[in-house]
């Protein structure tokens, strides 16, 4: 999730996209044939916090989501289809379906996939070579999930966020937009597993704290 997070930062930076207030049905179109009232008004930003206010169970209880819409023969559908339990940008819940709608989202904007975009944008400018990323079954990239990476490649993409987004002198994702992807937007489900920035967890440190960090979305 924080890996999508980075390539929509770079995308607006590019001018793909105009900006994390942009309507998610400004690149999904499909979102007004639901004719579904409030679904018309979820933002790239309600994805990026998950506050789009689409059902979802992602854990807790008997039920989950995740192998129905892992199954779905449409992902995109299947998470657009969800109930609109509140107001989008009202309330907090974890969700693998908005960063999956959120990578959609940057794909129609940007016309090519996520993972072919952060080869060229991302994974390149930060020499990972080694990186596998799935894909849904329209070939749309599984931008909340599946992406497989060496341990010290993974250090790079953390690393390039503790330099500010920059990589041997190289403004690889615009140095705003980490400060803002990490700072919190939320106070995520109160549970005190953490507040919620762009598809990252994070924590505030305090010199001798215990279990404060930024954590990966």
């Amino acid at each position: 999730k924080s890996f999508t997070s980075a390539l929509v930062g770079i995308a607006i930076e590019q001018g793909y996209i105009g900006g994390v207030d942009d309507l998610l049905a400004d690149y999904l179109p499909q979102v007004y044939e639901l004719g579904v009232p409030g679904k018309e008004q979820i933002t790239l930003y309600h994805l990026l916090t998950h506050t789009s206010g689409l059902e979802w169970y992602e854990w807790s209880g008997s039920y989950s989501n995740w192998n129905e819409f892992q199954s779905s023969p449409n992902w995109v559908e299947y998470i657009l289809a969800r109930d609109l339990v509140s107001e989008p940008g009202t309330s907090f819940n974890y969700s693998t379906g908005n960063t999956h709608l959120l990578t959609a989202a940057l794909e129609a904007a940007v016309g090519t996939s996520a993972f072919e975009y952060a080869k060229e944008n991302l994974f390149g400018p930060l020499g990972i070579t080694t990186v596998e990323w799935g894909s849904d079954p329209q070939g749309i990239t599984d931008g909340g999930n599946g992406i497989r990476i060496t341990a010290r490649d993974a250090a790079r993409f953390g690393q390039l966020y503790l330099n500010g987004g920059v990589w041997e002198g190289e403004q690889v994702v615009p140095a705003a937009w980490v400060a803002e992807s990490t700072t919190a937007k939320n106070n995520g489900a109160g549970d005190g597993v953490g507040s919620y920035g762009y598809q990252w967890w994070t924590r505030t440190f305090g010199s001798g704290d215990y279990n404060t960090y930024y954590a990966y979305g």
